[in-house]
């Protein structure tokens, strides 16, 4: 019955480094998409208000707001990582 109850502490680091490689993969793929689609939206309207080319400024827009997401989503990615982890650390029997 007890060793069920205690996770051995090797377990809780893999654990870690597992949901920091997921956290970091699932910000950079949510961050980059949500990022290009935001951005490709106010690159139009930024073209629009400049009377610039509209497709011009979508794809603009479209790549740094890929690179905003990128950056964004991986700091939040690890941020969600180190909380869930603290979380599961914190509520596991030891």
């Amino acid at each position: 019955g007890d060793y069920l109850m205690a996770i051995p502490h090797e377990f809780t680091g893999i654990l870690t480094v597992i949901l920091w490689i997921v956290g970091i993969l699932l910000g950079l793929g949510i961050g980059i998409w949500a990022g290009r689609l935001i951005g490709i939206f106010l690159g139009w309207m930024v073209a629009n208000s400049l009377d610039m080319n509209i497709g011009r400024g979508g794809r603009f827009g479209r790549q740094v707001g890929g690179l905003l997401g990128a950056f964004g989503g991986i700091g939040l990615g690890i941020y969600g990582a180190t909380q869930f982890a603290a979380f599961i650390i914190q509520h596991a029997p030891h």
